[in-house]
């Protein structure tokens, strides 16, 4: 589903990402692990169209990453930063936000497929009538993981999902995580600092 080869990527003289290769099928969880600094996020972004190679290629779903193709295959890729907090005034407005895009077009949601994905987050459904401004990040973290997981993406891209989270629900986020890739048959590739989410993890790529 994702293979990266070679990639380097400079800003400038400054030399970011060399000979980086990794390979994600679907069905597997996989993590970039590294320190801050590495060029974590920066691989995210070039996997994404957003950041130039210098050397190497990316392929998503068998189509090589191009000026040409990058629209198209934004298309199957679902991005969750680090930090996400939609303009809504509930938590039930935040989460629909997504589904409104034309990207995501008749792609269902209803309040019985959150409360699905949030009892194995270990999230209470009640929160979804609360204010948007009212939960904390890590709350928010898992709940916008949640409407990540479904959409229905061949290729989930996540940045630190549990930046914010104690070890026991790193863990819980991990294995949640881990079952969505195999049940809905995506790849889902991780940035992390957390070696508990790494020890899950099919495949692990550090920088």
């Amino acid at each position: 589903m994702l293979k990266i080869s070679k990639v380097s990527l400079s800003y400038g003289s400054k030399q970011v990402l060399h000979d980086v290769s990794f390979h994600l099928q679907r069905g597997e969880l996989g993590c970039v692990l590294g320190e801050s600094g590495c060029g974590k996020t920066t691989l995210l972004r070039a996997v994404m169209g957003f950041e130039e190679c210098s050397g190497g290629s990316i392929e998503v779903d068998g189509i090589v990453l191009s000026a040409m193709t990058v629209d198209s295959l934004r298309q199957r890729i679902a991005y969750l930063p680090q930090e996400l907090s939609l303009p809504s005034p509930t938590i039930w407005d935040m989460v629909s936000i997504p589904f409104s895009f034309k990207a995501n077009k008749g792609v269902e949601l209803t309040e019985e497929l959150l409360q699905r994905e949030w009892s194995r987050l270990g999230l209470d459904i009640h929160l979804i009538n609360r204010p948007s401004n009212s939960v904390s990040v890590g709350q928010r973290q898992r709940i916008m993981l949640s409407v990540c997981c479904l959409l229905g993406k061949p290729l989930i891209i996540i940045d630190e999902p549990t930046s914010a989270l104690d070890n026991d629900t790193t863990l819980l986020v991990a294995n949640y995580l881990k079952s969505v890739a195999k049940e809905r048959d995506a790849a889902i590739l991780a940035v992390t600092h957390s070696h508990t989410l790494a020890e899950v993890c099919d495949k692990t790529l550090h920088l």
